[in-house]
Parts: C-alpha cells; structure tokens; sequence
C-alpha cells in the first residue's frame, strides 16, 4: 500500500482475502464428516452466503458467523469465521462510506450512511479488535462533522499498536496522525507528530499538517519554524509561504516586518492568487492603514469579481470609514453572488443600523433567526437594534428567551440590565447587573453601568454610593483612567456619597476627555456638583408603536 493512501481510500480495496495457510485445514475439516466442530455447518453456511454474493447477504453472514462461533470451532475455523465476519462488515462499512462521498447527497443521508458504516466497523472490531484498517476507516467517519472524537482517538490508538506490532512503518505514521488530531493534551500530541515524522521522514504533508495543528492551538512560534523547514524544502510554493505569513504576523512586530516580506515573494509567485491580497489587508488593517487594506482588497476583487471575502471585508472597512453606500454597495454584491452568506447578512443589518434604518437592519436579524432560531448571537444583536429603536420592552423579551435557555450568557445580562434601565426598572437592572458582574468581574461596560444605577437612581432603595466608587474605580482601572463617561460615573459615587471635592475632580477631568454632544451633558453634571447636587437620573423610554410585518421566511 502506498504511504498516502488515507482511510478512506480503504474503500476502494479489495477486503476479502482467504488466507492460504488455513484452506488446507478448512478443507480438511470439511471432509471429516462426524468429526466436523459443532460450528462448521454454520461456518460452511456464512461461506457460501458470502461468495454468492446475493443482496442482504451480511446480516445473514453475521448470524452465521455468531452462531458458529458459539456452538465452537477448532483453531483455525475460529481464526477463518472471525476474519470472514469483521471483513465481510468492513466490505458494508465501505460501501457506506462511499455513499457518504457522493456528490449532491442530503446531509440527513450522509449522517445516516455514517452511522451505518460506525455501527458496522465497531461490530467488525468486536470479532477482529486488531482489525487496523478498519480503526482506520473509522477514524476518518469519526473526524467528518458531528462526529465522535472521543471514539475517533480510540480508533486511532488501536491502529498504532496494530501498526507498530507488524512493523509497518507507513501506515503506523498515519496512525500516529490520526490520534494527535484528536487528542486533547498538546504534550501528546506535538508527540505524535514527530513520531510520525520519525516513521516517514520525507512525507512533507505530515509536516504541514503539524504546521496547521500549531497555529490552530495558537503555536504560532512552533507553526513558523515548521513552515519554514517546509518552504526550505519548496520554495516556490506560494501557498506553504502564505501560510508561513500568516503565522508570522502573530509573532510580534518582527514577525509581521517579515510576513510582508513573504507576501511580496508570494506575489511574485502567483500574482493572481487572491488570498494574499486579503493577507496583507488584514496586517494593513491591524497597522491602521484602511486605504492600503482596501487598494489591496480591490485588486483581488479585479483578479476575481465574485471574490466573496474580500467585498465583505472591504465592506466592513467601508462601514468602519462611515463610507455606508459603497459598504452597502459591495455587501449587495456578496448576496447576488451568494444569497444565503450569514456574515452578509450580518453585515448589511449593521449598514442598515448605522444609517438608523432600524427596521431593515431588524428585518435581516429576523431573517437569520428564522434559520437557526437558538443562536443567541442573533437574538442578542436584534435585541440591540429593538432598543436602538425605541422598542426596549421588545428586546427584553427577546433576552430573556436567551437566558431562558443559558441562565449563564452573561452578555445577556448585561444587554438586559441595560435594556431595564431604558424602561425604569433600576432594581431588575441592578439584579442583572450583579449576576453578570460574577461572571465577568472585569468587564468595564458593567462596572460602569451597575456604578452609574448605584450612584444616579431616583429611587433611594437603589443608590449605595460606597459601592458605586469601588466598581466606578475598577471601571477606571480596567479602561485606565482614559474613559471620559467612566470617569463621569466615577464622579457620580462621590456626590451620592457626599465628597462633593473629589467629584468636581473627576467631574472635571471627564469634561476635559469628552466629545461632542457627551460634553455638554459632563459639564451639566459638573455644574450640579459645584451646586453640591448629586446628579440623578431615570430614563422612561415610550414604546415606539409597531405594526405587524410579513413573514419575511420564506416556508
């Protein structure tokens, strides 16, 4: 076999193989008359069935095989039955996952077909637990999505010691890649990996498999000098060096000198391969360079307009520049090329949000939960977009079907908490607040939130101006006293707690970093501070009346 053939390439052998040493003495037991094993009647039974051929004859063969092998057989019948069943329940295995790999088959079928063929390999092991190639098989159905990993590592294991104990080399390396794929200890893995280099020294695929695995687990040291013995060894392949950018640009500010450094010699390679072009987007993106993000991002849409990627990513640089009709421009693009694209979708509701055309953006949010009505994701961005639109009773409704299913979202508290306030309802507010505070004791949006109720409240049950500085100070520490609204929070415990002197300190400092409209209203609690007044606050937001719209899914 050669040394690339995977698992499922099995499928495309020959199984069955009598082996010759035991046809003498199958024969010989055969030929004995009243001296047959009380099992070989069933045996010669599950024989003929199985060369004949016929539709439906596994199962029949199976029963026969148990059977014989219950009522007993001499040595080497017990040896034949038990090849003959594990290979005859690989050979459906097989055909099972062949189905699986047919093109245009309904997802329900190929978890069907997978499931058949599992059942089948794990009743094959059972008769032959040394059967490797069919661990093998099973890895690859236990690694397809949905799988098992748990049983594709066992899978894995078993084909090692299968492998290793008949010394073959090759295929024990492909075993050995197999089980640091589905490992859970990095130790054991990075293990396995060089095994498996060490049993097939000049397969160059097990080492960018190693290079993929390192900068999935965020190895990206590790992923680099892997690339690098691989672009050693083929230095004109454009996508080994691209990947080799990639984990360099995680690596520090060296790192990323360097990763330019690839891309332009990928470039010079394939001018025309798109992904470098998004590349090197993305670290101008990071380099805070959106106009070279996007020349980049154009020139792959000019080598390949229906580049999906790079209009969406061009689109949310466009959003981010606030240049919303050539955002919208190119997200439209995207969805006449692919209509069904989540992130497009995503990305044209936020389009529609910044221009304040909230029932667009809120259409597109429904549209996406309509196909997948548990993603909280969606739930809690179209509760933003319903409280943004005057509706925050509607969004506390859609929250609370969040946390109705994982009391634990802690960003669901924080959505809701923030939702009460708009309504009046600082206690529920202050409950959500707390419960998500225990969950993110770090996040500054809720230290500050929770601070600003405690210190501003109309109701005096609420105010505690004691705690209100402790979380308003770590609001400060987190956002390093950079936040002028946090800094305003700050200054809002003091006065509720009375130090009128260090809330005009704060106050001030707050009006000094504030912008635009937020100035005006840090200098209005300024003011009530110098008039050593502490500043209160209840926000009563009125529903915006709605009318019921279509149904935009379509059934």
């Amino acid at each position: 076999m050669g040394k690339k053939m995977s698992a499922m390439k099995l499928v495309h052998r020959i199984i069955f193989t009598v082996c010759p040493l035991l046809l003498p003495a199958f024969a010989t037991c055969v030929a004995c008359g009243d001296d047959l094993p009380p099992g070989q009647r069933d045996l010669d039974e599950a024989t003929k069935i199985h060369f004949e051929g016929k539709s439906d004859y596994v199962d029949r063969v199976i029963v026969l095989c148990e059977s014989a092998l219950k009522k007993g057989l001499d040595g080497p019948g017990t040896i034949f039955t038990k090849e003959l069943a594990s290979s005859t329940l690989f050979r459906r295995a097989s055909v099972s996952a062949q189905r699986i790999l047919q093109p245009g088959i309904r997802q329900s079928a190929r978890l069907r077909y997978r499931e058949l063929a599992v059942k089948d390999l794990e009743s094959a092991i059972k008769f032959k637990p040394e059967f490797a190639d069919g661990h093998l098989l099973l890895c690859e159905l236990s690694s397809m999505p949905g799988g098992d990993r748990k049983r594709g590592f066992k899978a894995a294991s078993a084909a090692v010691e299968s492998f290793n104990k008949a010394n073959d080399k090759l295929r024990a390396a492909s075993a050995y890649l197999w089980r640091a794929r589905f490992g859970d200890d990095l130790v054991q893995q990075l293990a396995d990996f060089a095994k498996a280099s060490e049993l097939d020294p000049d397969n160059m695929g097990i080492l960018r498999q190693q290079a993929d695995f390192l900068h999935g687990k965020q190895q990206f040291g590790e992923a680099v000098k892997t690339l690098k013995k691989l672009v050693k060894a083929s230095p004109d392949d454009a996508k080994l060096r691209l990947a080799l950018a990639e984990s360099l640009s995680q690596t520090g500010e060296e790192g990323v000198i360097e990763a330019f450094d690839q891309i332009e010699k990928v470039i010079e390679l394939a001018p025309d391969m798109t992904a470098v072009y998004r590349m090197r987007a993305q670290l101008y993106i990071a380099q805070e360079k959106p106009e070279e993000a996007i020349e980049d991002l154009t020139k792959a849409i000019q080598i390949d307009r229906g580049d999906i990627g790079a209009r969406l990513f061009r689109a949310e640089i466009y959003l981010f520049e606030d240049e919303l009709e050539k955002a919208r421009q190119d997200v439209n693009r995207a969805l006449s090329l692919n209509p069904g694209i989540v992130y497009g979708i995503q990305l044209r509701s936020r389009i529609s949000a910044a221009e304040k055309k909230y029932s667009q953006a809120i259409d597109d949010i429904r549209l996406l939960i309509g196909n997948d009505p548990d993603d909280a994701g969606h739930r809690l961005q179209l509760a933003a977009y319903l409280n943004a639109d005057q509706r925050p009773r509607a969004a506390i409704k859609e929250i609370t079907r969040v946390l109705e299913k994982d009391a634990s979202n802690w960003r669901a508290l924080r959505s809701r908490a923030d939702a009460f306030l708009s309504v009046g309802k600082h206690v529920e507010a202050l409950a959500d607040y707390e419960r998500a505070l225990k969950m993110s004791p770090e996040n500054s949006g809720i230290l500050n939130n929770f601070a600003w109720v405690l210190a501003t409240s109309t109701d005096d049950k609420v105010r505690n101006g004691k705690r209100a500085i402790e979380l308003a100070t770590k609001a400060c520490e987190v956002t390093e006293y950079k936040e002028a609204h946090i800094l305003s929070t700050l200054a809002s415990g003091y006065a509720e707690a009375g130090d009128f002197e260090s809330a005009i300190k704060w106050s001030t400092k707050a009006v000094d970093l504030g912008e635009g409209e937020m100035k005006e209203q840090l200098r209005g609690e300024l003011k009530s501070y110098q008039e050593k007044k502490p500043w209160r606050e209840k926000q009563v937001v009125e529903e915006k009346e709605t009318k019921d719209r279509p149904n935009l899914i379509e059934t």
